[in-house]
This record gives structure tokens, C-alpha cells and sequence, in this order.
């Protein structure tokens, strides 16, 4: 008899709790926990039920050893289908999501609707991640400019100044190997997010 989704989730929970204190850090520990309880990861749900059920200790690892930090010029790394130390759909939403409502915040005694440019490189799923971003700043109410072709990290530097936009997003990872990818943020001045900025 097949086993309920809720059933095998409260099984991959008691794992986590148990035998798997020997073999994944605390920090890995409470990120799978999170993508596995939390009702926004839910998409990704059977594949990291997978991934428990089978014990495969060594991806998890890979996966889920830290959460992708946003720093200096935005957040990179290789890419993957789940975990929150690549890159992937869920992390880039997060970062379009922090980066938006940081400019609301920072920038709520505007009168007009913000604005952000986003362009993307030619890796692969760089279009992708680029039209998921332009989704979610669509979502937090910014009048969006999306290029619908590859362009090059320095026209979207100059897009922002261009276009008055109150930020920019560059999917690329830049000089990463081609595995990666990345979410690079540009603030109103058309330069990279910096401190204090990149800790918003």
C-alpha cells in the first residue's frame, strides 16, 4: 500500500530529528526542514521526499548545507532543481521578493510607481529566471522593463540610469562556470547593490 504524502513527510521529519543528527549539519538539517514543512516549497516536495527516502545524504548535503547568501552584487551559485544553496526557481523568486520589497521600504515617500529593468545572459534557464523576476516585481506593483533577448551586464547598468528605474536585475553569474547562474541586483544609480544595501 502506497503511502500518503502527509505519511511520508512526518517519516522524512523524524529522519531529520534522528539518525540524520549523525550525518547533516544542523544548518542542513533546518534548511530541508524548512523546504520540507513550509507550504512555499510545496512544489518541490516529492523530489526532496525523494532525496530523504533514499538517504542520499551526499546531495542533500550539496543542496542544503547553507541558504545562498545575498551579498555584494546579489547572490550566485550553480544551479538545481531544489535547495537553498543553488540556484533555482525558488531561490530566484526569493531574491526578486527581498529585493522589491526593499525598495518599497526604502523608497516609500515616492509618489510614483517604482520601476526595474531586468535582463538576463545566454546560460541556461537565464530567460527563464529573467521572466520569473519580472513576474514577482510585477506582483509587488513595479512598472517592469524586461528585454526579451540576451543582453550584455554593463546596458543593463546603463538601462537602470536610462529608464529612471529605482533598481535592475542581471541574471547572469558573470565569470562562473557555465553550471551556475545568478541573480545580480543594480540599484538606482546603475551600480551594484552595496553595503548597507546588500544586507536589505
Amino acid at each position: 500500500m502506497t503511502q500518503s504524502l502527509e505519511a511520508r513527510r512526518a517519516a522524512a521529519a523524524s529522519w531529520l530529528d534522528g539518525d540524520a543528527a549523525q550525518q547533516l549539519t544542523t544548518a542542513t538539517r533546518d534548511n530541508v526542514r524548512r523546504w520540507l514543512t513550509e507550504h512555499c516549497y510545496a512544489e518541490f516536495l516529492p523530489q526532496l521526499l525523494v532525496l530523504i527516502e533514499s538517504r542520499h545524504v551526499e546531495e542533500l548535503t550539496r543542496l542544503f548545507w547553507e541558504r545562498i547568501p545575498f551579498g555584494t552584487g546579489g547572490r550566485r551559485g550553480a544551479m538545481a532543481e531544489l535547495g537553498s544553496a543553488t540556484i533555482n526557481r525558488r531561490t530566484i523568486a526569493e531574491s526578486a521578493w527581498g529585493l522589491g520589497t526593499y525598495v518599497l521600504q526604502t523608497r516609500a515617500a515616492l509618489s510614483k510607481m517604482p520601476r526595474v529593468v531586468i535582463a538576463s545572459d545566454t546560460r541556461l534557464r537565464s530567460d527563464e529566471f529573467a521572466r520569473l523576476t519580472a513576474t514577482v516585481f510585477a506582483a509587488l506593483g513595479f512598472q517592469v522593463f524586461l528585454y526579451p533577448e540576451p543582453r550584455a551586464t554593463p546596458q543593463l547598468s546603463f538601462s537602470v540610469r536610462r529608464l529612471q528605474c529605482d533598481c535592475g536585475v542581471m541574471i547572469s553569474a558573470s565569470h562562473n562556470p557555465p553550471s551556475d547562474n545568478g541573480f545580480k541586483a543594480y540599484w538606482s544609480n546603475g551600480g551594484q547593490v552595496l553595503p548597507p544595501h546588500d544586507q536589505g
